[in-house]
């Protein structure tokens, strides 16, 4: 069963959430019921006819027929809300006919999926594809690295007096040649020349871009390093060739989320981390054409079952195969001093030079006097992203607390943290 900050977590915003609290009361709903799947209710709004809220406790999934387009909205957060409080509240019973074709439908298009997973490719179709593609590719890598070294050769002086439509258009030409990766590595130019100090920042970025180009012309990478070099420039895995794979099975922490923008699509990243194995791992969800994000995993909860990693150098993405929700228990523990966690993150960089975005588990550490950095049990300290410092110094109170977040080799931005028993997301 979720706790009552784990389903707050779910909220899309704060002002879903505040609604959603004033609706956990018994007395604003009818036909109130639940079963050790599912939780279903009527919630009177402003139309004729109650709104039929129902919630599948398995991922969770929500399904309502008011006309918000928040996900889950504040009647689906409401009804959660109330089993979470008062679970006496929804009796025990039988589903409704509209819950239980709503499941009936999950489930049928579950088994569909698994039905494509299991379906043999058509290897000839996927070789014309393949081949066609890697032309496109091969076009867009040689525009590259003739553009790259023409600004090498200008200087990296008058890379910050470059219009935008200069990175734009580098950009939109490599989309074009199906490198989406190389895209959105050009894109970010402008918003490594916004920071201080961009200098040794785009020069290290420039780096890794160039180190992808050349590995790209070797063929005598591993499989695995194959796979990361592929995966940078843009192609992308069959999802479901890889549902079809063994998993690794574990409890799995959701530790942390973030969500942001890049027009006209939202992303929403979902980090977890393996009880046993002690691997992270990275789910990504994604929005487009104005719909909101969904929200299905909690920061808090346990996960319990499968997960397919993608291929590559270091795998860190990965998809969810077979997840329940299990009982919590202690949380990891995470690194106990910097120098453990650093000492990694150099181990991983000289397996996979690309790696921009490190998960990172910490113990016992406590923001430093001047709000810029966090420092650990032996006075070493590394540099914070965050602008929210007297949120955190409130919470620690000058006490050692454990944090998640995502060290981008420059400075820690802090997603979750933990004091005592106590959860906060950041």
């Amino acid at each position: 069963m979720l706790t009552t900050a784990q389903v707050e977590a779910l909220a899309p915003d704060a002002s879903s959430l505040k609604a959603g609290r004033q609706l956990a009361e018994a007395r604003k709903w009818s036909g109130l019921g639940q079963d050790a799947r599912s939780l279903w209710g009527l919630c009177q709004g402003s139309g004729k006819d109650p709104y039929q809220a129902q919630v599948d406790l398995s991922e969770p999934a929500f399904r309502c027929s008011c006309p918000s387009r928040k996900f889950p909205c504040k009647h689906g957060l409401g009804l959660m809300l109330l089993w979470t409080q008062q679970p006496a509240a929804l009796a025990q019973g039988q589903a409704p006919g509209w819950v239980g074709d709503w499941l009936a439908g999950r489930d049928q298009r579950s088994s569909k999926k698994q039905e494509r997973v299991d379906k043999p490719p058509d290897l000839e179709a996927q070789a014309r594809r393949s081949a066609q593609r890697q032309s496109r590719v091969e076009e867009g890598v040689a525009f590259l690295s003739s553009w790259l070294a023409d600004m090498m050769r200008q200087g990296l002086s008058s890379v910050s007096a470059f219009p935008d439509s200069h990175w734009q258009g580098a950009a939109a030409r490599l989309i074009d040649t199906q490198a989406p990766g190389l895209a959105r590595m050009v894109a970010r130019i402008p918003e490594i020349l916004a920071r201080t100090p961009w200098q040794s920042r785009l020069l290290e970025h420039l780096g890794r871009l160039h180190l992808l180009l050349t590995a790209f012309a070797r063929s005598d990478l591993s499989p695995q390093l194959q796979a990361e070099v592929r995966s940078r420039i843009g192609w992308t895995q069959n999802q479901e060739e890889l549902l079809a794979r063994p998993g690794l099975r574990d409890r799995w922490w959701v530790l942390g989320q973030r969500a942001f923008e890049d027009e006209p699509v939202k992303t929403l990243r979902t980090w977890l981390w393996g009880e046993h194995s002690q691997k992270p791992a990275l789910l990504l969800d994604f929005a487009a054409g104005g719909r909101p994000l969904a929200r299905t995993h909690s920061v808090g909860s346990v996960l319990e079952g499968e997960l397919v990693y993608f291929d590559g150098a270091w795998p860190l993405r990965a998809l969810p195969k077979s997840l329940t929700l299990a009982v919590p228990g202690k949380p990891p523990a995470g690194h106990s001093t910097f120098d453990d966690f650093l000492s990694e993150c150099a181990g991983i960089l000289a397996v996979n030079p690309w790696v921009e975005e490190f998960p990172t588990l910490l113990q016992a550490v406590v923001p430093g006097a001047s709000g810029q950095y966090l420092v650990d049990s032996q006075g070493h300290s590394v540099p914070l992203q965050s602008i929210h410092y007297w949120r955190l110094a409130a919470i620690s109170g000058g006490h050692p607390i454990s944090l998640f977040g995502e060290w981008d080799g420059h400075a820690l931005r802090p997603l979750t943290l933990w004091s005592g028993e106590r959860l906060w997301t950041h």
